[in-house]
C-alpha cells in the first residue's frame, strides 16, 4: 500500500537519502517544523506553509506514480500481463488549506471523498472517464465479476458493461467516532449530517452544480431539501447498524443508539 498523506517526514528523509538534494533537505526540515506547528496550534499555518505543504504533497504523488510504474515493470517480468489487471484507487483524499483545514476531517468535503479509480489492462488503449455516482462498496463485486470471468471475456468490455449497468441516485459516507458525520450525495447536491460529543445536530447542504467548492452551506434557506435528505441518512444508518451489529462494539451500539434518539427528535 502506497500513502500521500502526512506525515511526509519518513518519505521526504527516503527521498533526500536516495537523491542527495539540498531542497530535499529543506523541505524535510519544512515538514517537521510544520507538523509541529500542526500538532501544537493548527490554525496558526501561513500561507507559505500551506504552500510548502502542498509541494511535498505534490512530491508524495509523484513518488507513489514511479512507484505504480515500477510495479507494473515487475509484473511485466514476472507474470503474463493477459491474465493481469490493475484496480488504482484510494480510501481517501486531503486536505491543503481548503475549508480553512489540513489533512484528513471528518466532514466529507469533496477533495475527501471524490478519490480516483484507475483501471489498467495491457494491450488496451481506451481511454474513457465513465461520469456515473458510484461508491467504493462497489468496487469488489466489480473485481469478483471480472476476475470470475476474464478468462473467456475480455475483461474491458466486461468492466464496461458493469459501468453501464451502475445507476446510484445516491451514495453515502459515514464517520463513527466522539463525532458522529454521515453524508448523502446525488450528482447536484450534498448533505451532511454531524452530531457532536453532545448530541446536538449540525447540518450543511451544498448545490455542487453552483456551487462546487462548497463555500455556501444552504441548510438554513432550504428546510423541506434537508428534511427530504435527513429521511435518506437516518434510513441508511438504521440498515449500517443493522448489518454490523455482530462488528460492533456493545458500547459503540449503545453510543449510536443514543444519538439516533437525538435524530428522532429532529425526523
Amino acid at each position: 500500500m502506497l500513502i500521500t498523506h502526512e506525515p511526509y517526514n519518513t518519505l521526504m528523509y527516503k527521498l533526500y537519502e536516495k537523491s542527495g538534494k539540498p531542497d530535499l533537505k529543506w523541505l524535510l526540515t519544512e515538514s517537521l517544523k510544520i507538523h509541529y506547528k500542526l500538532y501544537y496550534n493548527p490554525k496558526s499555518l501561513t500561507h507559505g506553509e500551506l504552500e510548502i505543504l502542498n509541494k511535498i504533497y505534490r512530491i508524495a504523488v509523484s513518488y507513489v506514480d514511479v512507484a505504480i510504474g515500477q510495479f507494473i515493470e515487475i509484473l511485466q517480468k514476472e507474470l503474463n500481463l493477459d491474465e493481469v489487471l490493475v484496480f488504482i484507487t484510494s480510501d481517501n483524499g486531503t486536505l491543503l488549506g481548503e475549508h480553512n483545514l489540513v489533512f484528513r476531517g471528518t466532514i466529507p468535503y469533496e477533495q475527501l471523498i471524490h478519490v480516483p479509480l484507475i483501471v489498467y489492462y495491457p494491450g488496451e488503449k481506451i481511454c474513457l472517464c465513465i461520469d456515473k455516482l458510484v461508491s467504493l462498496i462497489d468496487l469488489m463485486p466489480m473485481i469478483l465479476t471480472v476476475a470470475n470471468k476474464m478468462l473467456s471475456c475480455n475483461p474491458i468490455e466486461i468492466l464496461l458493461d458493469l459501468a453501464s449497468k451502475i445507476e446510484r441516485r445516491v451514495t453515502f459516507t459515514e464517520t463513527v467516532g466522539s463525532k458522529m458525520v454521515f453524508s448523502c450525495r446525488t450528482k447536484k447536491m450534498k448533505y451532511i449530517l454531524m452530531i457532536d460529543e453532545n448530541g446536538t445536530l449540525h447540518e450543511k447542504l451544498y448545490d455542487l452544480e453552483a456551487d462546487p467548492r462548497e463555500s455556501k452551506n444552504l441548510a438554513s434557506h432550504e428546510g423541506d431539501l434537508c428534511k427530504h435528505f435527513r429521511k435518506y441518512v437516518i434510513k441508511h444508518i438504521r440498515e449500517v447498524l443493522h448489518q454490523r451489529h455482530v462488528l460492533m462494539l456493545k458500547e459503540k451500539l449503545k453510543y449510536i443508539a443514543k444519538k439516533l434518539s437525538t435524530l428522532n427528535s429532529y425526523y
